[in-house]
């Protein structure tokens, strides 16, 4: 038998005991798929050959690796795991793919009886008596042994990164198919991580079947979080091992429901003394039905919900959720102490300068002592004028920006430069500390209307981000989904239909129309036909704020009851006119909506007052070591 020919495409995790004992290299096909140099290869494979779009990219990517990669065998769970794989495999089957299914004991009372059936039938099936099934079982104990003390390294000694143990965990599912090599790569990576220095930070715990998307571990590592727990990784490598490979499998939670996995779930989160969970979503899976549940029982932590589709990097859109979270669930110092002065009494020695790189347009605020001055420009404008090339990286063309905004003095050489906004997610300004979006649009609005509670609603050019703010602190946000209906660019979209300046359409109130369709694109068809039908242009205009507004008040619902009661304080460009204020307030009921004194500049102004506040000051510290 060629090595070709002894691999086994694995669709779940599936006793894999059983397939090494037969002398057969399992291949997890998930891996196979999300690791591959160019996964997006697999799923034009599955959509060449007839696989819907509108199913999970899971699913399409599987049947991509079974054909491109030649699997003559594959392993299918029909009960216990995704539906969706059985009806792929009978697709497979058509094309001369032997498939050989897996049953776990779901909704059984004799669950021991029927699994150890299920291990003997596919112990049949390969070819291979029970016998070398279990010593094979005790063979990998060790195995399994020592992936349990890789994830102690990890959440209790604080020596292992999340990263780094998840991938482990990962590959247990096949062992890369050389448990051997798989054994000496542990043991190696045990011992090189044994005198590690500690890590320390959030402790964050992720749920949810393993995320499409690349690189969200390491960016919550990269922003100062421990991951400390990853719900379905850990219970794949199956640790701790049981005494027999029917008890191993029973005890595996996730295929035998939500309830059995959140039990395993919320036991592990409290050993593990985790301070939120960010819970991953895959589109188009059955699993998202059972959200409502998930949120309900994690309702002890603050919980972030992130969603991916395909296999790629996150977007800048989630890196500011991510790195929103973290602050949000980072131990604050208590309550009055170093939150934003009012009125940047007591400026940072120096120049100072803030940037809001924002999707649509730059807000920059220079400072220096007592004299500040402002600029807002198209953002591709800002980069052409005022950023060059140094390295890898930007530099912010100082010397330029100060005089394009009046300062004559020479540049300051101790010039601290803090930058935020979706821009900075895209580019890395050399001479620049970046700070969290949602932080810096708290400090602020709290730095122009003082520490007491409230609600910020900041509509950018391209989200919508409700920030419920005390003493300068973020207590709680959420942010609009990825339509872009509701968005600044959105609004302007239609002002640019309708041959409108945008801050005309933003001042209408009067006998708005009802604009029915939440999607953006299919919003411009709903306008043409008012056009069409004689409808003013006002009450056009009127509509579309009306629109905005009640869309954002289905925003800041989420947020619960303290949300609405608070007042509202609007930033971003839409907040310039009157109709959003009035509509928001109808919208939501809330006591007051006021916008900020200049809701544009808000961001930039949240950059200077943290670096007044001290919070930021060892970052220019770490730089200058740099």
């Amino acid at each position: 038998m060629t090595r070709r020919d002894r691999r086994v495409g694995l669709c779940s995790t599936v006793p894999v005991e059983v397939l090494f004992a037969a002398g057969r290299e399992p291949v997890d096909l998930n891996n196979h798929f999300v690791n591959h140099r160019a996964p997006e290869e697999f799923l034009r494979q599955a959509d060449v050959l007839g696989m819907p779009r509108n199913h999970c990219a899971w699913t399409r990517g599987l049947f991509g690796v079974t054909v491109a990669s030649e699997f003559s065998t594959i392993v299918v769970v029909p009960q216990g795991d995704c539906s969706g794989n059985l009806a792929m495999a009978r697709v497979l089957q058509q094309r001369g793919v032997e498939v050989l299914e897996f049953n776990f004991p779901v909704g059984l009372a004799d669950k021991a009886t029927m699994l150890a059936e299920e291990i003997a039938r596919l112990a049949f099936r390969l070819g291979v008596p029970m016998k070398r099934v279990h010593e094979t079982f005790l063979k990998f104990r060790p195995v399994r042994e020592l992936l349990g003390r890789l994830d102690k390294m990890n959440w209790d000694e604080g020596v292992v990164p999340g990263s780094v143990a998840r991938n482990f965990l990962l590959q247990a599912t096949d062992m890369g198919g050389n448990p051997e090599l798989f054994r000496r790569r542990l043991e190696l990576l045990v011992s090189q991580h044994e005198n590690a220095p500690a890590a320390s930070g959030p402790r964050i715990a992720l749920f949810g079947v393993p995320a499409i998307l690349t690189g969200v571990i390491e960016h919550l590592e990269g922003a100062g979080a421990q991951v400390v727990l990853c719900e379905t990784e850990s219970d794949f490598a199956m640790i701790p091992p049981a005494d027999t490979i029917v008890e191993q499998y029973q005890d595996y939670a996730y295929p035998y429901g939500i309830d059995k996995r959140l039990d395993r779930f919320l036991g592990l989160a409290r050993e593990r003394r985790v301070d939120g969970v960010v819970v991953y979503s895959q589109a188009f899976c059955h699993h998202n039905l059972e959200m409502a549940k998930v949120e309900t029982e994690l309702a002890h932590w603050p919980i972030l919900v992130l969603e991916g589709d395909l296999p790629q990097g996150i977007s800048a859109r989630d890196t500011i959720r991510l790195e929103g979270f973290i602050e949000l669930v980072r131990p604050h110092r208590p309550r009055g102490q170093g939150r934003p002065s009012s009125g940047l009494l007591k400026p940072a020695e120096g120049l100072a300068i803030g940037l809001d790189l924002g999707s649509r347009y730059a807000k920059v605020a220079a400072r220096r002592n007592d004299r500040c001055r402002t600029m807002v420009l198209d953002t591709v404008k800002f980069y052409q004028q005022f950023a060059r090339r140094q390295g890898e990286h930007l530099a912010v063309r100082l010397e330029l920006l100060l005089k394009e905004m009046g300062f004559d003095e020479a540049t300051d050489p101790a010039s601290h430069v803090i930058s935020t906004g979706y821009g900075r997610y895209l580019v890395q300004f050399e001479n620049a500390v970046a700070v969290p979006e949602i932080q810096a649009h708290a400090a602020g609005a709290a730095l122009q209307i003082g520490p007491h509670p409230f609600l910020l609603v900041d509509l950018g050019g391209q989200d919508t981000k409700a920030i419920i703010v005390e003493d300068g602190e973020v207590q709680a946000f959420v942010m609009n989904d990825k339509c872009a209906a509701g968005s600044g660019r959105y609004v302007e979209n239609m002002a640019s239909l309708l041959g409108r300046p945008l801050e005309e359409l933003t001042d209408h109130t009067s006998a708005p129309v009802d604009l029915t369709n939440v999607c953006a694109t299919f919003g411009e068809s709903e306008v043409v036909g008012h056009i069409v039908s004689g409808v003013s242009l006002e009450r056009i205009c009127a509509g579309i704020m009306k629109s905005v507004a009640e869309r954002t008040a289905q925003l800041i619902a989420r947020l619960g009851k303290p949300g609405q009661d608070l007042p509202i304080v609007l930033a971003g460009g839409l907040a310039t006119g009157t109709a959003l204020a009035t509509f928001l307030a109808a919208a939501t009921g809330a006591r007051q909506v006021t916008p900020l004194e200049e809701p544009r500049l808000n961001g930039a102004y949240g950059c200077l007052a943290l670096l007044d506040s001290g919070r930021i000051g060892g970052l220019f510290e770490d730089n200058a070591r740099g």
